[in-house]
């Protein structure tokens, strides 16, 4: 469920952006945010760490109009790691929706 911060007057979303390795969902989410004005967005955050699995996700926030005169802001978080483990398990938790990339390569599509 969407969080209303009344203090700052915000409404914030969560959405993770999943899928296999081969989806290029950190590219689609780089357009993504090229696509968006400056003023709407954020930078792209990665975290990773210094393990051979890589678990990094991307923080997207960007503005996408008002609700009831309030802004609302959708936050995107994009995992390259494949499996669910804790980290993924809590972060589901805590979501609003989930884009699901299956590929992005018009080869692969049917």
């Amino acid at each position: 469920m969407p969080f209303v911060n009344y203090s700052t007057k915000e409404i914030n979303c969560t959405v993770g952006y999943f899928g296999p390795a081969v989806a290029a969902r950190l590219r689609s989410q780089q357009l993504m945010h090229a696509g968006l004005r400056p003023m709407d967005r954020s930078k792209i955050l990665s975290i990773g760490n210094s393990s051979g699995q890589v678990q990094q996700f991307d923080f997207l926030a960007y503005e996408i109009g008002t609700l009831r005169g309030m802004p609302f802001r959708a936050h995107l978080y994009c995992s390259d790691y494949e499996g669910i483990n804790v980290v993924e398990h809590s972060r589901l938790n805590r979501i609003d929706g989930i884009i699901f990339v299956a590929s992005t390569d018009p080869a692969r599509m049917a």
